[in-house]
């Protein structure tokens, strides 16, 4: 099976604000364009926003936590 992976973007920032904000601006302006084309940006965008991932309480489990809400 081929690799989904078709890119990878890694903000950085002076501090906890910036690089989260970058990364909002990158999903905003991201475009993928073609047949079958799908992207997990929306998603990214929800967690970015998640009051866990904000208040930096997040682990490997802050997807399992969020489904069941």
């Amino acid at each position: 099976m081929p690799d989904s992976l078709l890119a990878e973007v890694v903000p950085w920032g002076q501090g906890r604000d910036q690089a989260p904000a970058r990364m909002r601006r990158a999903l905003r302006e991201l475009r993928v364009v073609g047949p079958g084309m799908h992207t997990t940006a929306p998603l990214l965008a929800e967690i970015l926003d998640e009051p866990d991932f904000v208040a930096g309480r997040h682990d490997t489990t802050l997807l399992d936590r969020r489904a069941q809400s």
